[in-house]
C-alpha cells in the first residue's frame, strides 16, 4: 500500500494540501495524510473534508473552534512537549534534544 504524508508548518485555507493530495492520488498514493503544526483555518474547511486526504493532524498551538473542526481532523496536544521544555529550562538541563532527534519525555 502506497502511503503519502504531507508535512507543512501552517494550514490556512487548506487549498495547498488539497492540491497536493490530489496530485499524490493521481500518482498512485492510496492513503494520504497531512500533518501541520499550526491550524490557522481562516476559511471553511469543507474543501479539506471533501478531499482525498485520509486524515489531517495538527497541534493545538492555535485553538480550533468547533465550527472549524471536521471529521478527518485530529488535534494533537503540545502540552507534554511544552511541559518538558519548561521542566528542562527550570532545572538548567539541556534542551538540545528538541533539535537533534526523537524526544523522550520524562515523568
Amino acid at each position: 500500500e502506497e502511503c503519502a504524508i504531507i508535512i507543512d508548518d501552517i494550514i490556512d485555507t487548506g487549498n495547498r494540501i488539497v492540491a497536493a493530495s490530489t496530485q499524490l492520488k493521481e500518482h498512485g498514493a492510496q492513503r494520504i495524510f497531512a500533518w501541520a503544526t499550526h491550524a490557522v483555518f481562516s476559511s471553511d474547511m469543507q474543501n479539506v473534508q471533501d478531499s482525498c486526504l485520509d486524515e489531517v493532524v495538527v497541534t493545538d498551538s492555535i485553538p480550533v473552534p468547533e465550527k472549524k473542526r471536521f471529521e478527518k481532523l485530529r488535534i494533537q496536544s503540545i502540552a507534554p512537549l511544552m511541559a518538558e521544555a519548561i521542566r528542562r529550562i527550570h532545572n538548567e538541563e539541556s534542551i538540545q534534544m528538541f533539535f537533534t532527534g526523537p524526544i523522550q519525555m520524562t515523568n
